[in-house]
């Protein structure tokens, strides 16, 4: 009689299903290790909420897990089973009822390898990723896979490629899933078993703009260690300092301002601030910088002694080296070296920059500790005619 309901079941027969309940024995599994509930709630068609109603109604478990029998299944509730079938228009109205009849939100084994909210998450049915969390599925729970559900946006994103997607689909798609989070509790701070954040993954992966700001304006840390480094090698940034470096739009480093972030902290190696930080990487982000904070000292030294001018000027960054002048920023002040902007400007041969420091004013006799004047470094690199400019 069981494998006749089972048969029923898969067949979508109602009929059949109500007349076999009442005798029905809930331990028969069909060949997956399904329970004849998880089975109705794995079924795609029409008839499946007519059918979990009837199960239920005759005493089938709503939260009975399956075994190890079930391979990646071990664990996997009549929930689950739904959740993966996402993409079904019908779906939702199974998990409606399952929760209403008592289905627990986030499972009931710690062997499931996946909860039922990453499921909705992957399939993209955000209809049901809030039911569930509006039945108390845990929105900053790190599951077996390690990652929280914030995290696992961003792995998704990364995933979705290809031509399944049209221009602008996957971007749509991790910008209104991160809101449903956020706007259900999750925590924007929540870190992964690696000990990161979900921003600090964005960004790193270059995320669209709106699913960063949206991490940004619900109070991600901005200003707390990350490690890009492969071990034993550690290359510590925050996430201030990638929104930088990573080429985050203006509107993101903006909002991160706008934060109240402390720009004086060290953000990258060699006790560098967040000016220091973007003099050297790029303008668009220098300006912001000095826009948003306007008294903030631009003749800080960092662990070598570089000031914000220097390290503009050694990269040759004509824009910023003049908006840093422009803030008063003084042209002669040496690193530990001894070495002064100019010092490294024509060492390597940036004539435009070198001209630039002149003109506001840059000492040409200063000399190192190796007692060479600005001259000496470019000669030594073959810059003869910036050599002879800084005669």
């Amino acid at each position: 009689m069981s494998q006749a309901l089972l048969d029923a079941i898969s067949q979508e027969d109602v009929a059949a299903v109500k007349a076999r309940v009442a005798t029905a024995d809930w331990s028969v599994r069909d060949g997956f290790g399904r329970a004849p509930l998880a089975v109705a709630a794995s079924r795609e068609g029409t008839k499946a909420r007519d059918i979990l109603t009837a199960l239920l109604d005759a005493g089938a478990d709503v939260n009975a897990a399956q075994g190890a029998d079930s391979k990646e299944e071990e664990g996997w509730t009549a929930l689950h089973q739904a959740c993966v079938r996402g993409t079904s228009p019908e779906t939702l109205g199974v998990v409606e009822v399952l929760l209403a009849r008592g289905a627990k939100a986030d499972g009931v084994s710690d062997k499931a390898s996946v909860t039922p909210l990453e499921l909705a998450l992957r399939t993209h049915h955000l209809g049901i990723a809030e039911a569930l969390l509006k039945a108390g599925a845990n929105p900053d729970a790190v599951g077996p896979s390690g990652l929280a559900p914030l995290h696992l946006l961003v792995q998704l994103y990364r995933e979705r490629e290809g031509d399944r997607y049209k221009k602008g689909e996957r971007e749509h798609m991790a910008g209104a899933a991160v809101k449903l989070l956020l706007a259900h509790g999750a925590k924007a701070g929540t870190k992964d078993r690696k000990g990161e954040t979900a921003l600090a993954k964005a960004l790193l992966h270059r995320l669209p703009e709106e699913f960063v700001l949206a991490l940004v304006a619900a109070g991600s840390p901005l200003d707390e260690w990350v490690d890009l480094g492969t071990p034993p090698e550690q290359v510590l940034v925050t996430p201030a300092s990638m929104a930088v470096g990573l080429g985050q739009p203006p509107s993101v480093i903006k909002a991160m301002l706008e934060t109240g972030l402390d720009t004086t902290k060290p953000v990258a190696p060699d006790q560098q601030n967040l000016l220091h930080y973007a003099a050297m990487k790029r303008f668009a982000a220098l300006a912001l910088v000095l826009e948003h904070r306007p008294t903030q000292d631009v003749d800080a030294r960092d662990a070598s002694g570089a000031t914000p001018l220097f390290l503009a000027s050694w990269m040759g960054l004509v824009s910023s080296v003049q908006a840093l002048l422009a803030r008063k920023a003084n042209p002669d002040i040496p690193d530990l070296d001894g070495n002064t902007p100019l010092h490294t400007a024509a060492r390597n041969g940036l004539q435009e920059v070198v001209e630039v420091l002149l003109a506001a004013g840059a000492n040409k006799s200063l000399r190192n500790l190796e007692a060479e004047t600005p001259a000496d470094r470019a000669r030594q690199k073959g810059h003869e005619k910036l050599a002879a400019l800084l005669g």
